[in-house]
């Protein structure tokens, strides 16, 4: 009866959550595993997370490429939990970002509701969700989203704790700390200033000096010490200082300098594409409503504490590594469950009455709804039929987007506004899922090295050339870790290649137009696979506007 009760209450008052975790589970997990190639840097950790189960070294975990201890331990070790659970492969590894993603929206709505109330929770959690990086990473084999669940969870506890709200307030302060301290053991250094950072600026800011006693930073440095300590204890006992001090200054401090990396992106790039583009399509509105309420900030008491930090948080992870040399685009994932805060509470709380807030509000459904409708259109007359065989899926695809458009055109006809944002977040879940389920597994037909890496015996040497080099990752994700895959520099020709094909037990990966010179050369390698592939790694509309394909080999000496 208890049981039916506590459901009941749950349905009634936090229905709303209920039915975006349920959504966003779909988005999330639907068809996870169907794109067997990794994007960005999964492979370091999918590998890495491999390795780390064959040799039973559950200590400096790393990827057969890497030096040990490159990164930290907890990305690691959660993928290897889903791997023993679920089998290793690509969709397994991807298992747990999505399950981290569903945390930052459950806390996001949690929070939200104690400032924004549940219709403003609701809408930052769903803005969240829909948002393009986040759902991005939220079905990649990386750390980001952890470290964003573990940032966030210590931001919320100690702004909890500052607005003496809740009666666990010492309770509260100590899990952040705790959190912290997994941030620490996911990322590194920069969890740590990602998190406090705020509250310091904030102390700054106001001159409160309560705010030292109610976070408790002595008993939280215990706190901190006693989670994130022992791992670097054991690893110095065990290997002494070498790996620590390849981990803190070669993958800390000179990456944030760039003395050991190449810089990636100039400021004006990663500030304004990194934010801009990864928050897409929310940005718009996120800029826009920010405006007002900085405008009106008197009024609006945008100098109460809890908007105050949510604006510190969602500046600082793009300020931070706006200074470093090192910059990327996903970096500002942290950023994101403030920025959805802060638009929801706009929008559905405070600017509501606003007219012009209103017209802001229903012509950005409008953009939104017409560009939904664009998409559709293009898939309905593309040239997909090299890459789509199915026709049927493209139009179900594209007829799903258009149906996923009915709750915003009925809350612009009714001037439902309070729903507006709501309705459009449907529609984007619904493009997005539809492209899941239809499209890209499809794509699987042009990702074929797992079976062609099935087909290379155990005792073979393993070379790629020239351009086949970008696949890498998946050739050895697909073979014994202990296997090294060499990659032979289009510079070196294929004189070089017809070398190595001499030996016994050799393998050669290469496309069609490498094959093809070495046969003009009169060598005629034995083919052992072949599959076609296409070099984009995601849908885009290059790709579909032209869709060319290539053939890659795996070849060995003919008998």
């Amino acid at each position: 009866m208890a049981i039916k009760t506590l459901l009941r209450s749950l349905l009634t008052v936090h229905g709303g959550c209920l039915t975006i975790l349920v959504l966003a589970s779909i988005l999330f997990f639907v068809n996870i595993g169907s794109y067997n190639r990794f994007s960005r840097a999964e492979s370091y950790f999918s590998l890495g997370s491999r390795m780390m189960l064959e040799t039973g070294d559950r200590l400096l975990m790393h990827s057969p490429q890497e030096l040990p201890l490159n990164k930290p331990p907890l990305e690691y070790w959660v993928i290897g939990a889903s791997y023993k659970i679920f089998g290793t492969d690509y969709g397994s590894g991807r298992i747990p970002s999505g399950l981290f993603a569903l945390g930052i929206l459950a806390l996001t709505y949690a929070f939200g509701q104690r400032f924004i109330g549940r219709l403003g929770a609701a809408t930052a959690a769903a803005m969240l969700a829909t948002t393009w990086l986040f759902f991005s990473f939220a079905r990649l084999t990386m750390p980001d989203i952890l470290l964003t669940l573990c940032i966030m969870t210590s931001i919320c506890c100690w702004m909890l704790v500052l607005d003496g709200i809740s009666k666990h307030q010492y309770l509260l302060a100590l899990i952040g700390y705790a959190a912290m301290a997994a941030g620490f053991l996911v990322k590194g250094p920069a969890a740590i200033f990602l998190t406090g950072a705020p509250f310091l600026i904030e102390l700054i800011i106001s001159r409160d000096l309560s705010i030292i006693r109610k976070l408790r930073p002595f008993s939280g440095l215990i706190v901190f010490l006693l989670f994130a300590l022992p791992y670097f204890v054991l690893v110095y006992l065990r290997d002494g200082m070498g790996p620590i001090e390849n981990w803190f200054v070669q993958e800390n401090l000179r990456r944030f300098t760039g003395t050991s990396y190449a810089p990636r992106s100039s400021f004006i790039e990663y500030t304004f594409g990194s934010m801009l583009g990864g928050f897409a399509p929310w940005s718009i509105l996120l800029l826009i409503v920010a405006f007002f309420d900085l405008r009106k900030r008197k009024a609006l008491d945008i100098g109460h504490r809890t908007v105050r930090l949510l604006y510190i948080w969602m500046i600082l992870p793009v300020a931070f590594f706006a200074a470093s040399r090192f910059r990327i685009d996903y970096y500002v994932i942290p950023a994101f469950p403030a920025a959805a805060l802060i638009t929801a509470r706009i929008i559905t709380q405070i600017h509501l009455s606003t007219v012009t807030v209103q017209r802001i509000l229903y012509v950005f459904s409008t953009m939104v709804v017409l560009g939904l409708l664009v998409a559709a259109g293009f898939l309905a007359i593309a040239p997909l039929g090299v890459l789509f065989p199915e026709t049927s899926l493209v139009y179900l695809c594209a007829f799903a987007i258009i149906c996923g458009l009915i709750p915003t055109l009925v809350c612009i006809y009714l001037r439902k506004v309070n729903y507006l944002v709501l309705g459009t977040t449907f529609a984007i879940w619904l493009t997005l899922v539809s492209i899941n389920i239809f499209l890209t597994p499809q794509q699987s037909r042009f990702l074929p090295v797992p079976q062609m890496s099935a087909k290379v015996t155990d005792t073979a040497k393993i070379y790629v050339y020239g351009d086949a080099e970008d696949w890498t990752p998946d050739i050895r994700f697909n073979l014994p870790y202990e296997k090294p895959v060499l990659a032979v520099p289009r510079e070196m020709g294929v004189a070089r290649v017809k070398e190595l094909l001499d030996e016994a037990n050799t393998a050669v990966f290469l496309y069609e137009d490498d094959l093809l010179a070495l046969q003009n050369l009169g060598f005629a390698p034995a083919a052992l696979a072949e599959g076609e592939v296409y070099q984009a790694r995601r849908i885009n509309v290059k790709m579909l506007l032209n869709p060319q394909l290539r053939k890659l080999y795996c070849v060995s000496k003919s008998s």
